[in-house]
């Protein structure tokens, strides 16, 4: 399991400019494939198909942070450069825990149905 000092955490602000880009990326619908994240940036995407619930961002976080207790993850998997993963269910997670990114922005869209709700959650941070 990685941990990471607490001072080595940058603060982490929320980007109004990332968010527009996360938006446009993500679109209106409830696509299915991944969005291209912009040059220099990374995305993290999720896509749940519930029935319950009215997921919210919230609740794609807690996907992505929800792979640490299914996959191992090696010592060395964050670094400055770049994030090494052999499972790409930890690429989201991985990306997330990076203690080097100082923005975040994300989009999301709820696509009620009739017996399924379709959300899908688009993030991007200023690291590549």
């Amino acid at each position: 399991m990685v941990f990471i000092a607490a001072e080595l955490l940058l603060q982490l602000v929320w980007d109004c400019d990332l968010e527009k880009k996360a938006k446009a990326a993500l679109g209106p619908t409830c696509r299915d494939d991944e969005p291209k994240a912009p040059k220099g940036k990374t995305g993290l995407f999720c896509s749940i198909n519930i029935t319950d619930i009215e997921p919210e961002l919230t609740s794609a976080v807690w996907v992505w942070t929800e792979q640490i207790d299914k996959f191992t993850v090696s010592d060395d998997a964050i670094s400055d450069k770049k994030v090494v993963y052999k499972n790409h269910d930890l690429r989201e997670y991985l990306n997330l825990m990076r203690h080097s990114i100082t923005k975040i922005g994300c989009a999301e869209v709820l696509c009620p149905g009739k017996d399924l709700n379709k959300y899908r959650a688009f993030c991007l941070t200023d690291k590549k």
